[in-house]
């Protein structure tokens, strides 16, 4: 339920969604529906990501930290690094939204949307995700990134859109390929042992060369979470 709620004594409560928009912020695209992540996320998170595994054995590591071999403290990690940190720091300048993203009604993966450097002024947003084993190769990869590029072209008025993958994680470079992101250098990035460094393409994507779904994309709870950043007026909102 959308905004606050009146009780029969005549006072207003309010949702968990009034005081804190990013909570209320929801896409969908078809089959696949994506809303932010939250604590009580974690046992399904930690108990999908034990099971099914995100890559396979052989596959390069596609994240700088690896969290996903963690083992039990999968679901540890997950409140105490991700959804615990991001929502404390949360500001117009520095923030991500970490979506649960759900195909046809079941857990997949997740897909994040977030600022390096502050997004009033730039414009740019980046982009990281993951899939479950068993799901990928299916295309879900490819669609939960147009969906939430979409949110951020149309919705936030994105004008870049930045991600990255390591050389050799085919699969992630497949979907941006695919979504049209274009290549924009390559970094080095120390090993999580410290260890030597791995090379990451960087990549870009801007609206003109953005390669829509063919299922509309629709969005909620965005006039909320605009005026939270900063994009619109407090005094915008309506009485």
């Amino acid at each position: 339920m959308d905004g606050p709620i009146s009780r029969q004594d005549g006072r207003v409560t309010r949702t968990i969604e009034d005081l804190f928009p990013p909570f209320g912020v929801t896409i969908t695209c078809g089959p696949l529906s994506m809303r932010p992540l939250r604590e009580s996320d974690a046992p399904g998170f930690e108990d999908a990501v034990r099971t099914h595994g995100i890559y396979d054995d052989g596959r390069v590591m596609p994240f700088l930290t690896p969290w996903a071999d963690a083992g039990d403290r999968i679901g540890v990690n997950l409140l105490q690094q991700l959804l615990w940190s991001n929502w404390a720091t949360f500001s117009p300048d520095q923030w991500q939204l970490p979506f649960r993203v759900e195909f046809e009604g079941r857990f997949v993966g997740v897909q994040d949307v977030f600022t390096r450097t502050p997004f009033l002024a730039t414009r740019t947003l980046e982009t990281g995700s993951w899939l479950l084993r068993p799901e990928q190769g299916r295309g879900t990869g490819t669609l939960m990134r147009q969906a939430v590029c979409a949110f951020a072209f149309d919705d936030l008025g994105a004008e870049r859109m930045a991600s990255g993958a390591f050389l050799g994680n085919e699969r992630s470079l497949g979907v941006s390929r695919k979504v049209g992101y274009v290549p924009n250098g390559v970094h080095r990035l120390p090993q999580p042992d410290g260890e030597g460094w791995r090379e990451e393409l960087q990549l870009l994507l801007t609206p003109d060369a953005f390669v829509r779904p063919s299922d509309p994309v629709v969005c909620t709870g965005v006039d909320a979470f605009r005026r939270f950043i900063g994009l619109d007026a407090e005094s915008d909102a309506p009485s």
